[in-house]
């Protein structure tokens, strides 16, 4: 968990200052690379009842993630919040079930 917060905090400093996107105000490589926070990041922490990614504690970041997934051609290309919320819920149910049977 340190390493994402600090990793997250490196996207926060550096690379989102005053941008849009990490490219400038259109999407390139490196938001495609990373898109998976925008997407799954906060289905993840729906399941898990985690906020790490918020206004007070990552502004550039937040702002990063609601421009990227609001993007349409991104949102046409991922599943569905519900259904990625339903992929981590069953996911996190398999691990609680290992754990509990050792």
């Amino acid at each position: 968990m340190v390493r994402l917060i600090e990793s997250f905090k490196v996207l926060e400093d550096h690379d989102l200052k005053g941008k849009k996107f990490f490219n400038g105000e259109t999407i390139g490589y490196a938001d495609i690379v990373i898109g998976w926070i925008a997407w799954w990041f906060e289905a993840i922490e729906d399941v898990v009842n985690i906020k790490l990614v918020d206004h007070m504690t990552f502004p550039r970041l937040l702002r990063w993630m609601k421009n990227f997934s609001g993007d349409a051609m991104i949102r046409e290309s991922l599943p569905s919040r519900e259904v990625m919320y339903t992929y981590f819920s069953r996911k996190r149910e398999e691990l609680s079930a290992t754990k509990a049977a050792k």
